[in-house]
């Protein structure tokens, strides 16, 4: 077997790094995977937290708290989105360079 020469030895660190990265961008993102939304009840609305079976948990009336839960969660769910699409496209990229 051929040792790896200096720069085959830089792709394959860049791309165990890319890698990683993007492993904990999925896990992070999985988080946001069921959703939030407004559900009304008895005249008030609540913020619920869906689960994956349709149930869903409420995390109170509708007030400037909860408000700042859901800008929060629906932020940070579209930064997820853009961090696992940006890593994913890193090692598109990556894996071209290492059959190169």
């Amino acid at each position: 077997m051929t040792p790896l020469s200096e720069q085959q030895r830089l792709f394959l660190v860049e791309s165990n790094q890319i890698y990683g990265a993007w492993e904990a961008a999925v896990r992070q993102a999985a988080q946001y995977r069921h959703g939030m939304r407004w559900s009304k009840a008895r005249g008030r609305e609540y913020l619920v937290r869906l689960s994956g079976r349709g149930y869903g948990r409420s995390l109170g009336v509708r007030s400037q708290e909860t408000e700042r839960l859901y800008t929060e969660f629906v932020e940070g769910r579209q930064r997820a989105k853009e961090r696992v699409a940006g890593l994913s496209a890193r090692i598109k990229e990556q894996s071209r360079l290492n059959k190169a």
